[in-house]
């Protein structure tokens, strides 16, 4: 009798422990995921800029997603392309280096987290002024949605020979 239990024991362990790597194994993957689509959409941001691809950088936001600079603040994917063209009408884009970015998603949310930190340079038409910052974005996702895009811009302490 005591063979015959310990043989269930093992069949239900048997059984269960896939489940459990499979489980663990797809909840990973998820995450994973996640990141990389994290990773798809910051590269996607960066490239408009570099393109002057206002669409592009528009259509990432969600239709009441925010960005936010240092004293302003758009609603909408129609006002963050309406600012991307009023900016590039008068700049141009010449590089945009990513230094790190970090991706944070929660089991208890459907919100992921992001912040990216990336050296950006740009050139004012009119006069030929370059200009560079050092710039922290926080970056809130939903679904393959941007929610809200909040920039903390550094131009004054940007080192010109980083």
């Amino acid at each position: 009798m005591a063979q015959i239990a310990g043989r269930r024991q093992f069949l239900k362990t048997a059984i269960l422990a896939p489940s459990i790597v499979f489980s663990a194994t797809a909840f990973h993957s998820a995450i994973a995921m996640s990141s990389n689509d994290v990773r798809a959409i910051i590269q996607t941001a960066r490239q408009a800029w570099l393109s002057g691809n206002g669409s592009a950088f528009a259509d990432l936001f969600a239709d009441d997603g925010e960005f936010i600079v240092p004293g302003d603040r758009w609603r909408g994917p129609a006002a963050i392309l309406s600012v991307f063209q009023d900016f590039m009408s008068t700049h141009r884009v010449n590089a945009i280096k990513i230094r790190s970015l970090v991706v944070q998603s929660h089991t208890d949310s459907d919100v992921v987290h992001a912040v990216v930190e990336w050296d950006w340079e740009d050139t004012e038409i009119a006069t030929g002024k370059i200009s560079r910052a050092a710039d922290a974005i926080a970056i809130d996702i939903r679904g393959d949605r941007i929610t809200r895009w909040r920039e903390y811009i550094d131009a004054d302490s940007v080192s010109q020979t980083d």
